[in-house]
């Protein structure tokens, strides 16, 4: 299982399945739990611009680059929206090794072809 408390208040906890990523979202005192396949993505750079739009609700080309700030953001496991909003989220494992494989390699060294993932 891959699971994510929720911040208090109200507090809680998502419970996805292993391959899933989970997310809780609370806007406004008010929690949405969401369990998230990451589903048709063939390389890490699109996998981890997948999980980043997910995450920071921005939509992201599946090609684009990935900063630093961005690996310490998935890394974390938290994130502010604005004021009202705080994102709390566990990733699978498929996720961890795209960013791994991310930042062994860094953005500068050619990554614009992206790493399979198996």
């Amino acid at each position: 299982m891959n699971t994510c408390n929720c911040p208090n208040p109200p507090g809680g906890q998502v419970i996805c399945e292993q391959h899933q990523m989970a997310i809780c979202i609370v806007e406004n005192g008010e929690p949405r739990h969401l369990c998230l396949n990451p589903k048709g993505k063939n390389n890490s750079i699109s996998l981890v611009n997948w999980a980043l739009g997910e995450i920071t609700g921005i939509e992201r080309i599946a090609n684009s680059n990935i900063t630093t700030e961005e690996i310490h953001l998935l890394t974390n496991g938290r994130y502010k929206r604005g004021k009202e909003r705080t994102v709390t989220f566990s990733l699978p494992q498929s996720i961890k090794i795209a960013i791994e494989e991310i930042s062994n390699r860094g953005m500068d060294r050619g990554y614009e072809k992206g790493l399979e993932v198996s």
